[in-house]
C-alpha cells in the first residue's frame, strides 16, 4: 500500500470506483470507455447497464456525452450512471440539461485492514455453521450459488431471467473474485446452504459484495460470519482497506457498521427516461440480514 494512501473519501472512491468499473466491464456483455470510466450493457433491464467510475479528472466532452446517450438509447434502454461526489459541476449541468433524474442513493462503506488483526463476528455464530469457498469449476455448486444470489436481487415471487443469471455466473468466475458460502444442519441431518457472499481482491482494496442469507437462516449470525471471513481473506491477500456498497439504512449497512465499517462516501444513481426506453434497475429487497 503506498505510504500516501489514506482512507479519505476521495482516496476510497478512487480505489472503489476504478475497481468497480473494471469488474463490471468484464461481467457485462458489452462495454466502452466513457469519461475516464466505462459504460456497460448486457440486456434490457440488466443491473449492469450503467456507466461507472466516470468524471474523476474531467467532465465528458459534448461529443462524448452524446455518444454515451446514443450508446444506450440505440439499445432501447435508459442511459444510467453511478455518480460519486467528486464529479465536476459541468458534468452535473450536462446531466440536468439532458433531464436525468435521481433514482436512488447508495453508501460506500470502508474499513482499514490491519495485517496483525484477526476479524471475528460480534455475535457467536451457530456451532454447526461451516464456511466454504466456491470452486468455480464446480458447476453444480456454482449454479446453486447463482440461483441464491439471483433470488437475493429480486422481490419474493419474481423469477430471475437468463441475463441476470448469466451476469452472476460471470461475476462468480472473475479471476479476482472469491465466493464463500455458509452451510448449516437441517432438521433431517442434511447440510444446507444458508447464505453466500463474494469478495474481489484488488490490492490494496478488498471489495465485499453479494451477501445473501436465505430466509430460514436469518438472525443467526450468518451475515456477520461471512463478513469476518472475507475480511480475513482480504488481509491474507495483502489488502489494506475493505469496502461494502449498500443502500442506506438496510441490514447490509447495519451489519457493516457493527463490523467496524464507516460511510466513506455516497453515490447517486441517475438515469434519463424516454419513450420506449427500458429501465435498468432491480428492486433491492435486501436479503442479507
Amino acid at each position: 500500500m503506498p505510504a500516501d494512501l489514506t482512507l479519505s473519501p476521495r482516496a476510497v472512491a478512487l480505489l472503489e470506483e476504478r475497481r468497480q468499473a473494471r469488474s463490471i466491464a468484464e461481467i457485462a456483455y458489452e462495454h466502452a470507455p466513457f469519461a475516464d470510466g466505462v459504460m456497460c450493457y448486457s440486456a434490457p433491464g440488466s443491473w449492469s447497464n450503467q456507466a461507472v467510475g466516470v468524471g474523476f479528472d474531467r467532465a465528458p466532452t459534448p461529443d462524448e456525452f452524446r455518444a454515451f446517450l446514443d450508446w444506450y438509447t440505440t439499445r432501447s434502454v435508459e442511459p444510467r450512471l453511478e455518480l460519486h461526489p467528486f464529479v465536476p459541476a459541468s458534468f452535473l449541468q450536462a446531466l440536468a440539461e439532458a433531464n436525468f433524474t435521481v433514482r436512488r442513493f447508495e453508501h460506500v462503506l470502508a474499513r482499514p485492514l490491519d495485517h496483525a488483526e484477526t476479524c471475528v463476528p460480534l455475535f457467536q455464530p451457530p456451532g454447526d455453521l461451516q464456511l466454504h469457498e466456491l470452486d468455480p469449476a464446480d458447476s453444480t455448486t456454482l449454479e446453486a450459488i447463482t440461483r441464491i444470489q439471483a433470488e437475493g436481487f429480486l422481490p419474493v415471487g419474481h423469477t430471475p431471467d437468463e441475463s441476470l443469471l448469466e451476469t452472476i455466473r460471470r461475476a462468480l468466475r472473475l479471476p479476482r473474485a472469491r465466493t464463500f458460502y455458509a452451510t448449516l444442519d437441517a432438521p433431517g441431518g442434511e447440510r444446507l446452504i444458508a447464505g453466500c457472499a463474494g469478495m474481489e481482491s484488488a490490492p490494496p482494496v478488498a471489495a465485499l459484495y453479494g451477501a445473501v442469507v436465505l430466509p430460514g437462516f436469518r438472525r443467526r449470525g450468518v451475515q456477520q460470519a461471512l463478513i469476518a471471513h472475507r475480511l480475513n481473506a482480504g488481509i491474507s491477500m495483502g489488502c489494506r482497506v475493505a469496502t461494502i456498497g449498500s443502500r442506506p439504512d438496510i441490514p447490509t449497512e447495519r451489519n457493516a457498521l457493527r463490523m467496524g465499517f464507516t460511510v466513506a462516501y455516497s453515490k447517486t444513481i441517475a438515469a434519463m427516461a424516454g419513450p420506449g426506453l427500458i429501465t435498468s434497475d432491480i428492486p433491492d429487497p435486501d436479503q442479507s440480514a
